[in-house]
């Protein structure tokens, strides 16, 4: 509220209405006060005494910048100094008082410069701070490209291992399915040889167990040699 009063004060002040300018200011400075702002308590002085010095009320003008320029050195506002004795100058100008006036002009043009250099200073010291972030930057992202190119080819090489892992497991796999395969195509094979060859035992006992019988009815059915002989022997006699 009272930064507003303050502008609206300044708006008054160009346009010359400076009864309304002074209005605003002081309730500017009021609230300024009571909150304890003292910077801008001293620019509310000042911006009083300039509209005083405009309307020809020079003495009250400068005694509100001399209360503006005391609280200014006090906090070291040098932006208000600067504009305390800028206006300390024109009222002393205004009253006649030359060699004040120059002194406090020459003063406003020192504070003018100083804070000129400061701004300066703080650009300066703004652009190379600039500079040394911009360049970190610069410095990380570079760390981090190059980071990201060290993961990705690490991810590539592992990718790579992944692959050659699972494609030997895949030829192993496969061989594996072959020696089954024939395993399991031996495994047939010697079961079905060793069921021929029961096959063909059981056929040569069923021939040698045939030859034996027909054997022993031979042998049963034919009179044996001793036998013939002795009726051979017996019929020789008659």
């Amino acid at each position: 509220i009272a930064a507003s009063h303050n502008n609206i004060g300044s708006i008054y002040y160009e346009q010359g209405n400076y009864p309304e300018a002074l209005k605003e200011h002081f309730a500017s400075l009021k609230i300024n006060e009571e909150i304890g702002d003292k910077q801008s308590i001293a620019a509310s002085h000042n911006n009083i005494g300039e509209v005083y010095i405009s309307q020809g009320k020079t003495a009250e003008g400068k005694q509100e910048l001399e209360k503006g320029l005391a609280l200014a050195k006090e906090i070291g506002s040098k932006e208000n100094v600067k504009y305390s004795y800028s206006g300390l100058a024109r009222a002393d100008s205004a009253m006649g008082n030359h060699k004040s006036a120059l002194e406090n002009y020459k003063l406003y043009i020192i504070y003018k410069d100083s804070l000129l250099n400061e701004e300066n200073t703080k650009k300066t010291v703004q652009a190379q701070m600039n500079y040394e972030f911009e360049k970190k930057e610069a410095a990380a992202a570079a760390a981090a490209e190059k980071q990201q190119a060290v993961a990705e080819a690490e991810r590539k090489k592992q990718q790579v291992i992944l692959w050659s892992v699972v494609s030997g497991l895949l030829i192993v796999v496969i061989f594996a399915g072959f020696i089954f395969r024939a395993l399991r195509i031996t495994r047939k094979q010697k079961k079905l040889i060793e069921e021929q060859k029961k096959v063909v035992e059981e056929k040569q006992k069923e021939i040698l167990d045939s030859i034996r019988y027909a054997k022993r009815i031979q042998d049963a059915l034919l009179p044996t040699e001793k036998y013939i002989d002795k009726t051979f022997k017996r019929l020789m006699k008659k």
